[in-house]
């Protein structure tokens, strides 16, 4: 009699521990430090008893403007039941991302904004004759002429010169 009750209480046991083939999921997106790329995140438990789901395979489709796919991406476990994947997209504008996870079964969807990538500025560099303002007030006793100016006017002097030298040199001959 004994052995009946521990069978029939580990039998009803049994499938209060097991977990179902039913998962629930909650998803999210957030910004990815690369440009056109959004980092999407999962957590997957178990319908029946909420325990993270270690074992699942997550993926993520995406949908764009003009109807761009991207996907299915997998996922990668970074914790117990939490997956996660950085997801390039080819495009900014507004994207549809789609979970799926098997082992439990669930789905989950969010939308996302992926913003253009930031233009390259590039660096500002001063042309000569831009200053025009004299630098005493700083105590440079200059005269707020340009170094440029110097270097263009004493290339023209060393030009006239050597020109100058061939002229006389051919009268001379």
């Amino acid at each position: 009699m004994a052995f009946t009750v521990v069978v029939v209480t580990l039998f009803a046991i049994n499938p209060a521990m097991a977990h179902s083939d039913q998962g629930a999921m909650t998803v999210e997106a957030r910004p990815s430090p690369q440009p056109l790329t959004v980092t999407a995140r999962a957590r997957v438990v178990f319908a029946n008893d909420g325990h993270p789901a270690n074992d699942a395979t997550v993926t993520v489709t995406g949908t764009g403007p003009g109807g761009t796919q991207v996907g299915p991406t997998a996922l990668n476990r970074v914790d117990a039941g939490e997956y996660e994947a950085a997801v390039a997209v080819p495009a900014a504008g507004d994207w549809s991302l789609e979970f799926s996870s098997t082992t439990p079964a669930a789905n989950g969807a969010t939308a996302y904004a992926v913003a253009a990538p930031e233009a390259a500025t590039p660096p500002t560099t001063a042309r000569a004759g831009q200053s025009r303002g004299s630098n005493r007030s700083s105590g440079d006793d200059s005269s707020g002429l340009n170094a440029s100016v110097f270097a263009i006017g004493g290339g023209a002097v060393v030009a006239a010169a050597v020109v100058g030298g061939v002229v006389v040199a051919r009268r001379r001959s």
